[in-house]
């Protein structure tokens, strides 16, 4: 949470690129798959971008901090997904939401991966067919 909160804070372009370089390392030197949590964690550059080129005004330190606030936060994000299991996930946030709306959330999150695994053994039942 601190480390969003500093991204979100932070306009610093070499503040932001130690915190996800160091995130990086962070993630390098656990046993993630790291490749893919970076990737994941990439996906939001996507959009990062999009709005950097449109507010684009000839500074390119500006556009990377757009870019790096994305990245950086996400990757913290990330990281907190992966390594911690969701049912404390969405404990914390129950004391910051109305009930009906953190049960929402998990109940979402549920539903998401009972359809996906639905999904899988549908298309394991096509190959054997």
């Amino acid at each position: 949470g601190l480390v969003i909160a500093s991204v979100v804070l932070s306009g610093n372009f070499y503040f932001l690129l130690g915190a996800y370089i160091t995130l990086a390392a962070l993630v390098f030197r656990t046993s993630l798959p790291a490749l893919r949590v970076i990737t994941i964690a990439a996906y939001p550059a996507i959009f990062a971008v999009i709005f950097a080129a449109a507010g684009w005004n000839g500074d390119w330190i500006g556009s990377g901090v757009i870019v790096l606030k994305a990245l950086t936060a996400a990757l913290a994000s990330v990281i907190v997904i992966v390594t911690t299991p969701y049912p404390e996930v969405f404990a914390s946030l129950r004391p910051f939401l109305p009930k009906i709306i953190a049960e929402g959330l998990f109940l979402t999150y549920r539903s998401l991966f009972v359809l996906l695994a639905l999904m899988d053994n549908l298309v394991k039942a096509l190959r054997v067919r």
